[in-house]
């Protein structure tokens, strides 16, 4: 156990840093980035069955999606024929499911950040409590205001460009990963 934790303080201090403060909240924001990243690439899996159709097949075949035939062979089992406009209303409704996951991700990492900002400035005012009234008195106001307001706004931008970065790990993966599964050698 001590060797996970000192293997994460090593390569993941920065997550680290944010799990303390955010516990739960950062596995929500991994999820959800996770979901928008496989909706998107569904959705975007299901534009070679539309170019087969686009290009003269009566029917769009599941062989072309390698490990992804699944998804034409599932919306067949359930009754729904692979055609052009079928196809459409398919690749409409993953990219609306995409839509709506990812205004719900932007909306809780606004609220995660609210909460994040929040509590770094209660933290910052609960430990006035114990400091030395002789010292505050003593201490300079424009750097207690500036580690109140400025400092805390950077650790906040520092925890919005982290989870940007995050997101951008999460989709790049998926979109690899799904492309391996589809045709492992155009992948490469």
């Amino acid at each position: 156990m001590d060797k996970i934790k000192d293997l994460v303080k090593k390569y993941f201090s920065h997550l680290a840093y944010f799990y303390i403060h955010l516990r739960y909240r950062i596995f929500v924001t991994i999820a959800l980035s996770f979901v928008v990243g496989i909706l998107d690439g569904f959705g975007l899996a299901m534009f070679i069955p539309l170019l087969q159709m686009v290009s003269g097949e009566k029917t769009a075949s599941s062989q072309d999606l390698g490990g992804l035939s699944f998804m034409v062979e599932g919306f067949e089992a359930v009754g729904i024929p692979m055609t052009l406009v079928s196809i459409l209303i398919i690749i409409i409704v993953f990219f609306s499911l995409k839509g709506i996951a990812q205004f719900s991700n932007a909306y809780y990492n606004t609220i995660t950040r609210l909460y994040f900002i929040r509590k770094l400035r209660f933290s910052n005012v609960e430990r006035f409590g114990s400091y030395d009234y002789k010292a505050f008195v003593q201490a300079d106001a424009g750097r207690i205001q500036n580690t109140m307001s400025g400092e805390v706004g950077r650790v906040s931008q520092a925890y919005a460009s982290y989870f940007t970065t995050v997101n951008s790990w999460i989709m790049m993966l998926i979109y690899v990963s799904l492309a391996f599964v589809t045709n492992w050698q155009f992948a490469i």
